[in-house]
């Protein structure tokens, strides 16, 4: 008897503790356009609107410098990426992005984009990257609902 009392006990304090854990995590749940298969976001880089592709094979989120008020006479710093057997130098800065209530300072690569403007038109400015996403713990999107939902 003296066990079983124990292991309900037990039982009620881990599901407890599992309510608890559930009511702090709080989920965003961002509005996107899904187009063609492909999922587009609304953020916001340096008090500026911009969509930006949903990319998790993205390691970085790479925007047009443009779309975010950067001039590009001012992308002096620089990383090297991989592409394929060839390093290409790219300007990074540090920028302010927020999406949903969620806010970052996060290095953005800044590059033109022409290859992905072409294909998807002019309103995309960017790529939203795991260096981002890589900030929730859960990423889902929900096509049903046409939302992404991160949870913290």
């Amino acid at each position: 008897m003296k066990k079983s009392k124990g292991l309900l006990s037990i039982l009620i304090l881990l599901l407890l503790a599992v309510i608890v854990s559930a009511a702090r995590a709080e989920i965003l749940s961002i509005p996107v356009e899904v187009r063609d298969g492909a999922v587009f976001v609304s953020v916001r880089i340096n008090a500026n609107n911009v969509t930006l592709l949903l990319d998790t094979g993205a390691s970085n989120t790479i925007v047009d410098p443009k779309a975010v008020g950067v001039a590009e006479a001012g992308l002096v710093h620089s990383a090297f990426l991989a592409e394929g057997h060839t390093n290409v130098s790219v300007a990074v800065i540090k920028l302010d992005l927020q999406i949903g209530k969620a806010k970052f300072i996060v290095p953005v690569v800044m590059d033109k984009l022409t290859v992905l403007q072409t294909r998807f038109g002019n309103k995309v400015q960017g790529l939203l990257g795991n260096d981002v996403l890589t900030q929730f713990k859960s990423v889902t999107i929900s096509y049903q609902t046409k939302t992404l939902e991160l949870s913290r």
